[in-house]
């Protein structure tokens, strides 16, 4: 089985009330949703958070298509080879819209095993138990809460 195209789609709306840290007013959310297919039918989505609200479609995009030599034709098994051929020649910093970028198409990809091996991903990583510890970071307010 081999990796036969990479689409994204971007989406982007206006909050009904914006929120803010100390340091910016987000007044749009958005999403990116990431299509990887294969060549026996089989598809991974990932889809990633944020980015398209404050940097613009184009810009994601743009940077998809970039990372796509790294997918085509390779194994969808070989996630984390897909992975390092993404990041090793990265030259934007470990941090922003490139990593966001990466992840997005990881998330696809492991979508992409899982389906692959008609397994869910949380076994796939090892998972075992029905309960997951969250974790919930606080720094963004809405006006009047």
């Amino acid at each position: 089985m081999k990796i036969t195209d990479v689409s994204v789609e971007c989406y982007r709306w206006p909050r009904p009330k914006p929120i803010r840290n100390g340091k910016y007013t987000y007044t749009h959310g958005g999403i990116t949703v990431v299509k990887i297919q294969t060549n026996e039918g089989v598809t991974g989505i990932g889809v990633g958070g944020g980015s398209i609200a404050h940097v613009g479609a184009q810009s994601i995009v743009g940077m998809v298509e970039g990372f796509k030599p790294a997918l085509i034709e390779e194994d969808p098994l070989d996630v984390e080879k897909i992975w390092a051929n993404m990041w090793i020649p990265k030259l934007m910093g470990r941090r922003g819209l490139s990593t966001r970028v990466i992840s997005t198409i990881d998330i696809g990809l492991w979508d992409l095993r899982g389906k692959i091996c008609n397994l869910p991903v949380y076994k796939l990583l090892g998972g075992y138990t029905d309960k997951v510890p969250t974790y919930v970071a606080g720094g963004y307010y809405e006006e009047g809460k």
